[in-house]
């Protein structure tokens, strides 16, 4: 049971860190060239405990919905759409990768890990663009209704405070996968895999 259950954590952290890594950094650089920002220093997207707790709790729970946030440079609107705008320009890199490599199999003897990371590109990023349609702190549901007072400044700044220890929950409970995974996650991945073999 627990040998199982390594084999297929250890899989799927092979599987998902390189994609995670080059996610996060890309979508951080897109927003800091956007908003007309520095990086304080060239790991700050990944260097954030939101961004690997979640990941390790998603994968760690087997759950079918896998986050992993990268830290945002500034809580506005603006910016939080352009961090989803970022995600949903990797998702289709992603597509692109993975159906060029479908044409182009690895050669004879090799593992076709170039394949996995190319779709999981594309999967996980989609899990988080549509993350943000959660009423969450650097999400652009969550920015919109801090803008118009929706939140209470109180709250808002509790949960920007406790944002690690609140992904870290989400990600490990099954509420993404029931809800967000069911009804939008799965659906549009689905077709984007079918859509890929054309």
């Amino acid at each position: 049971m627990i040998e199982s259950w390594l084999d297929i954590f250890i899989r799927q952290m092979i599987f998902y860190t390189l994609p995670v890594l080059i996610s996060s950094t890309a979508v951080i650089m897109f927003e800091a060239r956007l908003t007309a920002q520095t990086l304080p220093h060239p790991f700050y997207p990944i260097a954030w405990k939101a961004t690997w707790w979640s990941l390790l709790a998603s994968i760690a729970m087997h759950r079918g919905v896998i986050i992993a946030l990268p830290q945002p440079l500034s809580y506005t609107l603006r910016a939080a759409m352009i961090r989803a705008l970022g995600h949903a320009l990797c998702c289709l890199i992603g597509f692109a990768l993975y159906q060029w490599m479908l044409h182009h199999p690895a050669p004879a003897g090799l593992p076709p890990l170039h394949q996995w990371w190319a779709k999981v590109l594309m999967y996980f990023n989609l899990c988080m663009l549509l993350l943000h349609t959660i009423p969450m702190p650097g999400m652009i549901c969550g920015e919109w209704l801090h803008q118009y007072g929706w939140f209470p400044r109180w709250w808002y700044e509790c949960m920007r405070h406790y944002a690690p220890i609140l992904w870290l929950v989400i990600a490990a409970l099954p509420m993404l996968d029931m809800l967000w995974g069911n009804f939008l996650i799965y659906p549009l991945y689905q077709q984007l895999a079918t859509l890929a073999t054309v």
